[in-house]
């Protein structure tokens, strides 16, 4: 019998990301998928009395944190895009470029795909490297935060 990667990768690297249609590898762990639906302020209408009306408000998705081992061949596409989202930034015309595009999958434990995420308008805001102390023993992990404009 053999093994693809993701059967090697196990249960624990269960989240896929693609930048902009090139893959930044599995994560172990994906935090901050989530919107907020604010109600705004409630409005005072003449004669109902029962209840309060809500005008719409803004609509907000939080910051996606995703987190893993490094690894010499996804963790070196993630400092690529980087170092091209800094590029992009210093030589563009108005000191901003457009947001790329993320997709997250979800797989389950036979490596099927149970949910896909599509965010618009992607812009990392940090990424942690890890902590490197010889005396203890540990896993050398990365940290990727972005930013994005919805998947719904």
């Amino acid at each position: 019998m053999t093994l693809s990667i993701r059967d090697i990768l196990g249960l624990n690297n269960r989240f896929h990301v693609e930048v902009d249609g090139i893959d930044r590898g599995a994560w172990g762990a994906c935090k901050g998928l989530a919107v907020t639906f604010d109600l705004g302020k409630p409005i005072d209408q003449g004669g109902i009395y029962d209840h309060e009306t809500y005008l719409p408000g803004q609509v907000k998705y939080e910051k996606i944190t995703l987190e893993r081992a490094i690894n010499p061949q996804h963790s070196m596409v993630v400092q690529g895009w980087l170092a091209q989202t800094i590029q992009n930034w210093i030589y563009s015309a108005n000191g901003a470029d457009s947001g790329g595009t993320a997709v997250i999958t979800l797989f389950a434990a036979n490596a099927a795909p149970v949910m896909k995420w599509s965010l618009r308008n992607v812009y990392p805001t940090k990424w942690t490297g890890p902590e490197l102390d010889a005396a203890s023993v540990g896993i050398a992990k990365e940290k990727l935060e972005f930013v994005h404009q919805g998947f719904l």
